[in-house]
Formats: structure tokens, C-alpha cells, sequence
């Protein structure tokens, strides 16, 4: 008689030990979901204060815009970099596709794709006028 009730009552106290795993589980996976799906509420601002800009055709819907990309060795591109200085430091870097050429009122926008060892990024550079060539954005998708 004691054998059962004993047995009873550690079935039960395993039946709600489980049921309140199973409820703190999807509670978190909840809370999860939640925090996930916040958006933000400013808009995102670049490195000299500006709002990012508009992504080229070129440019996977995804991406998403940054001021400095660090690489493999203690290489690092910044937006307003001369374009001539940073293609020669990812020189090494294989480019994929072809560059997109962009007309703007008096000059053109670059868009070339690279690849390194942690991913890919997108590199942008206008020359407007008789000005030298600079990046005006980097987007990693």
C-alpha cells in the first residue's frame, strides 16, 4: 500500500516538474521571438553623422551599411578612404563579378564586390567632377 502511494506520488511530482520545464521553455523561446522583432525606433546614422545611404542595384537588398570593415591582416577601410589607397590594400582579395558603373550629374559611383576569408562585402567609391576617387560606402550583406 505504501509502495504505491509512494510510487503515485513520484510520478506526479515528475509530471509537474516536466510540465514546468515544458512551460519555462516556451515562455523563453516567447520572449525570444519577441526580442527579436524589435525594430529600431532612430534612423541609422553613419560615421560622419549622416543617415546611411541609399544601397546601389548592385548592392543585395539585405545589406547593411558600415563606416570601418576590419580584415585579415590589421587591414581596415573606412568611408572617405581614397579609393586607390584601399584597392591597394585588398588587392589580394578576390573581386567577384564585374563592376557596376553608376552615371551621377558630373561623375560615376563604383560598385565592387569582394570576398575574404569571413564573408563578403560590398565596396562603393564616387568620384564626383575632377575630384579623386573615395569610398562613400561599405555594405556587408
Amino acid at each position: 500500500m505504501h509502495s504505491r502511494r509512494g510510487r503515485l506520488r513520484s510520478c506526479a511530482e515528475w509530471t509537474i516538474a516536466a510540465a514546468m520545464l515544458v512551460g519555462v521553455l516556451a515562455l523563453g523561446l516567447n520572449l525570444i521571438g519577441e526580442v527579436r522583432r524589435v525594430a529600431p525606433s532612430l534612423p541609422i546614422v553613419g560615421a560622419q553623422g549622416q543617415p546611411a545611404p541609399a544601397p546601389p542595384a548592385a548592392v543585395p537588398p539585405r545589406a547593411v551599411s558600415v563606416p570601418l570593415l576590419p580584415l585579415a591582416g590589421d587591414v581596415r577601410i573606412r568611408v572617405g578612404d581614397f579609393a586607390a589607397d584601399v584597392l591597394k590594400r585588398v588587392q589580394g582579395l578576390a573581386v567577384i563579378g564585374s563592376d557596376a558603373v553608376e552615371r551621377l550629374g558630373g561623375g560615376e559611383r563604383v560598385t565592387r564586390e569582394f570576398a575574404h576569408p569571413g564573408g563578403r562585402f560590398h565596396l562603393v567609391t564616387e568620384s564626383i567632377g575632377n575630384s579623386e576617387e573615395r569610398v562613400t560606402a561599405i555594405f556587408v550583406p
